[in-house]
């Protein structure tokens, strides 16, 4: 049974990562950015310190991560 679920999550990061590599990027409307960005800082104030600086970590290092592949 974990093999079979290891080669399942494998074979799901392999083709969401294909996906990410090999599409194209989304275009997205001012509106539809302003909309997400509102929302995003209607959740983060609502978000206990320590999660809202484990979310900012992790959302720096994603952003590292896009900036390396380009």
């Amino acid at each position: 049974m974990t093999l079979t679920k290891a080669n399942t999550t494998a074979f799901l990061v392999e083709t969401l990562a294909n996906l990410y590599l090999k599409g194209k990027p989304a275009e997205i409307s001012d509106e539809t950015i302003t909309q997400l960005c509102d929302w995003l800082m209607a959740e983060f104030h609502q978000l206990p310190l320590k999660i809202f600086i484990g979310f900012l970590a992790t959302s720096y290092l994603l952003f590292v991560v896009a900036l390396l592949h380009e």
